[in-house]
């Protein structure tokens, strides 16, 4: 008699099992296997192992600054890299999945910045590792870059580990002297700031008669915000919905900072196909609920857009500065005989409307 059981599962092919392995699992697991191949005799290591004792010898910054803002290369600018040599008495590899697990903290200015192990430094064995920092928007340093004694340090909670070239645990030692300031690694570094806040003059320019441009219910009110640097406004998105939730610019008309039917603040909504460059521009469709009867002058106060959640970028893709001083109407004793008198912006709403 056949065995039937055999003649059925000779002939049906295997079923393929996947399983979902999270991303981390993967990275820690690739990590491991790094640390047992560059390294074969970590696995041998307990808690009973000496440690070896490795120091730092020296600490300098490696790089060269590319910039020539006083007649020498010797400035780094916004998104330039700083990078910071470290040698050791001896061959060391270090292991982490954390850019902050060993880190250099850097004096540029008032400020204090921490340069990260560079992710090829990982798992090599050498006496020397690179740390980096991409400088950031708003650092000056006229005196140079410097590091005082004793800034390598291990963050507190973050996982990793030292070896030397046979496996054995290293316990740095990371006593060092200080990298005096040097003109040599100046820094200056700008940010993307709002240089100025205007409401359009969208009138003819034959109509332009005098200083005043009046709005009427219905009519749209546009304001234009200029940036020190091209920028790209990037909205955040409405969960579940294609729809962009725009960056808003808040206004007043008269004395009124809100609109009555809603109870926010009257605000003008970003122009996508109309912006440009360092150039971000508004506009608002007056109503009457939001324009008191009267003539009622529209001005920005000092503020900042409203990002609804979004983000504003430089060109290297840094946060811009959305802080703004509104529009600003020169008084008439700021104003030369040859200055033309400012232009002012009125909502007129007959009453009872």
């Amino acid at each position: 008699m056949r065995n039937k059981t055999n003649k059925v599962s000779s002939r049906s092919p295997r079923r393929l099992r996947f399983l979902v392995v999270p991303w981390s699992a993967v990275s820690l697991s690739l990590s491991l296997v790094a640390v047992a191949l560059a390294s074969p005799a970590a696995a041998q290591n307990t808690a009973s192992s000496p440690q070896i004792d490795v120091s730092v010898t020296e600490v300098s910054i490696t790089s060269t600054p590319g910039h020539d803002n006083d007649g020498g290369s010797d400035t780094y600018e916004k998104g330039d890299v700083i990078t910071v040599g470290v040698t050791f008495n001896s061959d060391v590899a270090i292991f982490t999945l954390d850019d902050l697990y060993l880190t250099v903290e850097l004096s540029i200015g008032d400020r204090n910045v921490l340069a990260t192990l560079d992710s090829t430094e990982r798992t090599r064995h050498s006496d020397t590792h690179s740390f980096h920092y991409r400088v950031e928007p708003g650092l000056t340093d006229d005196d140079g870059i410097s590091i005082e004694e004793n800034a390598l340090s291990f963050l507190s909670g973050v996982r990793g580990t030292v070896l030397d070239r046979q496996g054995n645990a290293v316990n740095l030692i990371l006593n060092h002297s200080e990298v005096a300031a040097s003109t040599s690694h100046k820094v200056l570094s700008s940010e993307a700031v709002i240089t100025s806040v205007e409401i359009v003059d969208q009138r003819a320019e034959g109509d332009r008669t005098n200083n005043l441009v009046t709005y009427d219910v219905g009519d749209v009110i546009k304001f234009k915000v200029t940036f020190s640097e091209s920028v790209t406004v990037r909205p955040s998105y409405i969960l579940g919905t294609a729809n962009p939730d725009d960056p808003q610019l808040n206004f007043q008309i008269g004395r009124q900072r809100m609109s009555p039917p809603t109870g926010s603040p009257l605000a003008a909504d970003y122009l996508s196909n109309e912006s440009d460059g360092a150039v971000v521009m508004f506009s608002y469709t007056v109503i009457f609920p939001d324009a008191p009867p009267g003539q009622q002058a529209v001005t920005v106060p000092e503020g900042r857009i409203d990002l609804n959640d979004g983000d504003i970028q430089d060109s290297l893709g840094f946060l811009a500065n959305e802080d703004h001083a509104g529009t600003v109407i020169p008084r008439p004793s700021d104003l030369g005989p040859d200055d033309p008198p400012p232009v002012i912006h009125i909502v007129s709403v007959a009453g009872g409307l």
